[in-house]
């Protein structure tokens, strides 16, 4: 996704209408930004979504906790199912 001069690398990309297979898409095709970090302190996710150019964080849940999101679909989870551990 291209924002400016920015450049968003997201591992999955939700579309209302094909994406002809380009390359990059204008953010304003892409209004919701889903970051994933299975990094550091444990699992976390963050919701962005684009207001007035700029992606601000809107849900945020990191492991042990609830994420869910109503928008552009809705999803819940608890992020520490995301890792690959046996308890």
């Amino acid at each position: 996704m291209v924002s400016r001069d920015d450049l968003f690398v997201p591992d999955l990309v939700v579309l209302r209408r094909s994406g002809r297979g380009r390359k990059s898409m204008p953010i304003g095709e892409v209004p919701y930004f889903l970051r994933i970090d299975l990094r550091d302190r444990g699992p976390s996710l963050v919701l962005h979504e684009l207001a007035d150019g700029e992606y601000v964080p809107v849900v945020a849940a990191a492991g042990g906790g609830t994420f869910a999101m109503r928008e552009p679909f809705a999803f819940e989870i608890d992020p520490a199912d995301l890792l690959d551990e046996e308890g």
